[in-house]
């Protein structure tokens, strides 16, 4: 097992919940604002859990599961957009709704992505140079998966996924022109789609001037900027500044 990645881990998580208690502290009422806190922690727990489970299968069988997973993962997208089985929230269909919780696909997608394309380069490691193997293939997968994701829509999921893939290739000795051409086609996919969605477009104006609407769509970033003023690099203490 690798210790500083745990450690790392470790202390990211540790570092988490401290902000959590002291961004909620006071926000939940008298004798409840230790509640989502205590969620936190149970998600913390849930995660850890999950993740030694994960470490005690022998990569070989992650690396048979992957040709599975990934089919699984899209059928999963495929199914949130047929009407009645999603549950859509603010215009966006994410959800499957069970019991008292609710499933995101996309999350595991992003988990089923990783395992596929670990597989892909070590198999074709020898190949990866070439247009076909290096490109092509993987982002044949990723089109399928952000297809999907963008008739949610979940533009978001769809970028960090595009970010993963890229990230994954590179690493693994994909020719840089390559990338660079998957890149930009990227962007530029992205760009068009913003500009046809007025929501997105609004998310974008704000972030280039919150200040020409501070209570309303310029309200988180405006907030973020004062907290960043207020307390600069270590903050105002915990609770205080709530």
């Amino acid at each position: 097992m690798d210790s500083v990645l745990v450690v790392s881990v470790l202390s990211l998580l540790g570092f988490s919940a401290v902000m959590v208690f002291s961004a909620t502290l006071g926000t939940h009422g008298s004798g409840s604002s230790v509640l989502p806190l205590v969620k936190h922690l149970f998600s913390i727990g849930l995660g850890l859990s999950v993740a030694l489970l994960v470490s005690l299968v022998d990569v070989a069988v992650w690396q048979k599961l992957s040709r599975i997973l990934m089919p699984l993962g899209m059928l999963l997208l495929l199914l949130l957009l047929v009407p009645g089985i999603g549950r859509e929230v603010n215009g966006s269909t994410r959800w499957f709704p069970v019991g008292p919780l609710q499933f995101q696909p996309s999350e595991v997608v992003k988990v089923f992505v990783v395992l596929y394309l670990a597989n892909h380069c070590a198999n074709r490691s020898g190949e990866l140079g070439l247009f076909r193997a290096g490109i092509v293939e993987p982002l044949f997968v990723f089109t399928g998966v952000a297809t999907l994701l963008l008739l949610e829509p979940d533009y978001g999921c769809t970028a960090v996924i595009l970010i993963t893939v890229l990230g994954m290739l590179f690493l693994a000795g994909t020719r840089l022109v390559y990338i660079g051409g998957a890149m930009l086609t990227g962007l530029l996919a992205l760009g068009v789609l913003v500009l046809v969605s007025p929501y997105r477009l609004q998310r974008v104006v704000s972030f280039l001037d919150p200040w020409a609407d501070p209570y309303g769509s310029g309200y988180q970033l405006v907030q973020a900027l004062i907290a960043l003023g207020s307390g600069e690099w270590f903050g105002v203490g915990l609770g205080a500044s709530v």
